[in-house]
């Protein structure tokens, strides 16, 4: 379960670990919050939240909710077809008691339900929903019923990653409906307004696309981003040295690094108090050469697969701590 917070105060740290097995030695870095912050949001401004994946194996239940602020539930679907957004049939169930569940050990934590996801096909399903706005106004009256039915306090949208201009535009158009539809319903139902969020890129360019966010409707629609400033190097993108998946700072690439992240957010022309920084809960792990080097850019020979259930070289949080 991914934690973030909108305390760009802190630090992270990317402690080296190592990983053995009986045919191979591997490296793997995972990054982690070093500090701790008020849950108390209302007199604090900040946020302190955890996704639960649906997929994951983790119990609902067994999540400390008195540990934050906010809590997502992910990822529910969007079909592909009628862009309705609903829950995965498997887990039907435990979208239905998320919030319930998790209030039991914390009353006052938010929850919000996330759609889409990184899962092959999820991208051009939103993309295809974005550019029409009979298919957004679909998108969003269901996402709003589905919030309401199921006593969510919010949405996030997890487009990873509008890839074109007309994308970034078309996703300029869908904030703008889907706030004014919050704000609506808000005051037809004299209930709380629905908080709106989303994840984006570790940058507001997507450079391979020449595409940019539209940051000016960002910082006007949506409550907060989520920026998800990791996997700047990976097992696959870095295969021949071990490298940091999420470092604070970077002497290697000044560019690939979190503090370069938020600050071309910040410079880009979203308020800092918009950005929330999101930490990975897994790692990377890699094939040494020399068992002996095993500290970042140490040389190496491909991606790893280790015993936890990876074959791209991915270590979940897991398999981590049973490491």
């Amino acid at each position: 379960m991914a934690i973030y917070r909108r305390d760009l105060s802190s630090q992270s740290c990317t402690p080296n670990l190592t990983y053995s097995s009986s045919n191979q030695r591997v490296l793997g870095t995972i990054a982690l919050s070093q500090s701790s912050i008020s849950s108390n949001m209302a007199s604090t401004g900040v946020v302190k939240a955890g996704y639960w994946h649906c997929d994951s194996a983790f119990l609902v239940s067994d999540i400390k909710s008195s540990l934050f602020t906010h809590l997502f539930a992910a990822f529910a679907d969007v079909n592909p077809i009628t862009y309705q957004v609903t829950f995965p049939t498997l887990h039907k169930l435990q979208f239905e008691t998320f919030t319930s569940t998790v209030q039991i050990k914390n009353p006052d934590v938010k929850t919000l339900l996330s759609i889409g996801g990184g899962a092959p096909g999820v991208s051009s399903t939103l993309a295809s929903m974005a550019s029409k706005q009979e298919n957004r106004e679909i998108f969003i009256v269901s996402s709003i019923t589905l919030a309401r039915e199921n006593n969510f306090h919010g949405l996030c949208l997890s487009w990873q990653y509008p890839s074109t201009a007309v994308e970034m535009t078309n996703l300029q158009s869908l904030l703008k409906e889907w706030r004014a539809a919050v704000e609506i319903e808000a005051r037809t139902t004299t209930k709380a307004r629905l908080l709106l969020t989303a994840e984006v890129f570790h940058s507001p360019d997507i450079c391979s696309a020449g595409a940019r966010y539209p940051c000016k409707a960002i910082s006007n629609y949506l409550d907060w981003i989520r920026v998800l400033a990791y996997n700047f190097y990976t097992a696959a993108s870095s295969p021949n040295e071990t490298a940091p998946p999420a470092p604070l700072r970077n002497k290697r690439d000044v560019s690939l690094c979190v503090e370069a992240s938020i600050d071309t957010w910040i410079r880009a022309g979203v308020h800092a108090k918009k950005l929330v920084l999101g930490l990975p809960f897994f790692g990377w792990a890699w094939i040494l050469i020399d068992p002996s080097q095993h500290g970042l850019f140490a040389p190496a020979h491909g991606l790893a697969v280790v015993q936890h259930k990876s074959v791209d070289g991915s270590v979940p949080f897991a398999g981590v701590k049973k490491f």
